[in-house]
């Protein structure tokens, strides 16, 4: 049999080979240390999302109650308005019976010599006009326009 000679490997190509292996080693060992920070960063991530989070519950959960409060306080002012809007509008019927009593009985529209004279009329309307103020603070020119644009509708 013959025998094949072994290619003799230099020192120095072993000495490569050795480098490339423990570079290869070195390289490998990198990418999984990324690898690793990689994941433990994104549960840090989650982590501080997680506490922004409950912080922003809890300024939540601490404003709701005065939340509550102020909406409470609402109700109740408006139902006092309600109420007083009520007792504006019985007094305003009220008013409105009184004027058909009086002018049923006299007729301001209609002087005694049976003619319209405007300039008692317009004085007439001036001074119910004060009087409406005075009593139950009514604004009468208010009242006509809101009646007369509820006409135009």
């Amino acid at each position: 049999m013959l025998k094949i000679p072994k290619p003799k490997i230099k020192k120095k190509d072993k000495e490569d080979e050795e480098k490339k292996e423990e570079e290869k080693i070195e390289k490998e060992l990198e990418e999984e240390i990324k690898k690793e920070e990689e994941t433990e960063s994104k549960p840090r991530e989650e982590s501080d999302l997680t506490t922004k989070l409950m912080e922003r519950i809890n300024e939540i959960e601490n404003r709701l109650p005065r939340i509550d409060v102020s909406i409470d306080g609402l109700k109740r002012e408006l139902d006092d308005i309600k109420s007083r809007l009520q007792k504006m509008d019985d007094t305003l019927k009220d008013v409105m019976v009184l004027y058909e009593v009086v002018s049923s009985q006299i007729n301001p529209f209609v002087s005694s010599s049976g003619i319209v004279d405007v300039g008692e009329l317009k004085r007439r309307v001036d001074n119910l006009e004060k009087d409406l103020k005075l009593i139950i603070n009514i604004d009468l020119d208010k009242i006509i326009d809101e009646i007369l644009y509820e006409e135009v509708m």
